[in-house]
């Protein structure tokens, strides 16, 4: 029988910075949720298969958002799960430390068009917006509390992660609310993106990309050099890194810059054991791995996705796990997609007022930016494939929803 769970059991010591909330370790998140009474406490056995997702989607369903979920006993599984855990206007402002999302666009728009000083004083006050900005690149540390229990080889099995089944068309038990960390061959450069992984064997991952995606340039480039492409997938850590990987930056810049704008300060990152690339040190749990550029594409799907239908089945690329490493008491965070509201239509909203300094850079006279809700905050909702494929006729999708 797996143990009932207590965030603050695990609570580890960290120094706050001063004007924001330290959230280094997701369980200081979870129990100052608890503490507000935003998060309930599911101590009975739950199958990962269906009955999490069905709960979670059922409190995403009442008003403003309904609690986050702490599932502290999974059926098969001694680590717990917590999901909807930024499925609130507050609790979203909570992790990206701020009042509201009008907020975040008042700070991008101070650093990307500040007031000049018309005096000695007025200079002065743009002395600690202007410290702030060195607060924003990763730094690398020798060591990190995801890295407590190793496990590569013949050890990694995915199947010990309490990774739910989320829809009844889905093709298998999907992580949703993980980081997957990539980068450019070439240039180095880093992309962090919140991508589907469906979950195949013990040890192996379906990555679901489409070539508007980072990850998917990425993967090209490394088919081209004919190289190995390395892939780590975080887990938790602080709960602004899912908006992070979440947010629709431009090509070429590092999500963890605006990680560490969001937090106020910057992310320590730490060496993975068995590929070239660097994660966040206080993850919860990290998946390290490669995708053979040779290797023929994988079928892949359905899940139930954001937009309230299952994907279609498309050619994806395999990613061969390599090593799991995690802390020594890890708390397992999980995204349920499906229609409004739910916690992914949080995260487009912020994104909304996120776009909205840039907007009126190029455009002054915008006065607001509104992508309703109910069209999942996006301009065009789906786009349907105008020619019919092997695997069903065009513009075939279900819905999600009927369990």
């Amino acid at each position: 029988m797996p143990r009932c769970y207590n965030p603050r059991s695990i609570r580890l010591d960290s120094t706050n910075i001063p004007g924001t909330m330290n959230y280094d370790n997701l369980s200081d998140f979870i129990s100052e949720l608890e503490d507000d009474k935003e998060l309930v406490r599911i101590p009975v056995e739950v199958d990962p298969v269906l009955e999490i997702a069905a709960i979670t989607d059922r409190l995403c369903k009442s008003s403003s958002g309904g609690p986050a979920v702490f599932f502290e006993n999974v059926r098969g599984h001694s680590i717990p799960v917590v999901t909807n855990l930024l499925g609130s206007h507050r609790r979203l402002c909570k992790a990206l430390r701020i009042d509201s999302f009008d907020d975040l666009a008042a700070r991008i728009m101070g650093l990307i068009q500040p007031d000049l000083p018309e005096s000695w004083t007025a200079a002065l006050q743009l002395v600690p917006q202007m410290a702030q900005l060195a607060r924003l690149p990763p730094k690398s540390v020798r060591s990190g509390v995801c890295q407590q229990v190793v496990k590569m080889g013949r050890d990694v099995d995915l199947a010990e992660l309490p990774i739910p089944r989320i829809w009844p068309d889905d093709a298998g038990p999907t992580i949703t609310a993980g980081q997957v960390f990539t980068k450019h061959p070439e240039t180095g450069v880093r992309n962090v993106g919140l991508y589907p992984l469906e979950i195949r064997d013990r040890s192996t991952l379906v990555v679901h990309w489409n070539e508007r995606q980072g990850g998917w340039r990425n993967f090209q480039a490394y088919q081209q050099a004919g190289r190995p492409m390395p892939l780590a997938v975080s887990l938790g850590g602080d709960p602004a890194f899912i908006y992070m990987a979440h947010a629709p930056l431009p090509v070429n810049t590092d999500e963890c810059l605006l990680g560490g704008f969001l937090r106020g300060k910057n992310i320590e990152l730490v060496g993975c054991r068995s590929v070239d690339l660097e994660v966040p040190a206080f993850a919860e749990i990290v998946l390290e791995g490669t995708i053979d550029p040779a290797a023929s594409l994988s079928e892949s799907g359905p899940i139930g996705e954001e937009t309230g239908f299952y994907s279609v089945r498309s050619e994806q690329p395999v990613m061969d796990v390599t090593a799991i490493t995690h802390r020594s008491n890890p708390i397992c965070p999980v995204m349920i997609p499906g229609k409004p509201p739910v916690e992914s239509d949080w995260l487009h909203q912020v994104t909304v007022r996120l776009l909205l300094p840039f907007v009126r850079l190029f455009l002054p006279d915008v006065v607001d930016l509104n992508l309703p809700r109910w069209c999942l905050s996006k301009p065009v909702v789906r786009e349907f494939t105008q020619t019919a494929s092997a695997t069903g006729p065009a513009g075939d999708e279900r819905v999600v929803g009927t369990r």
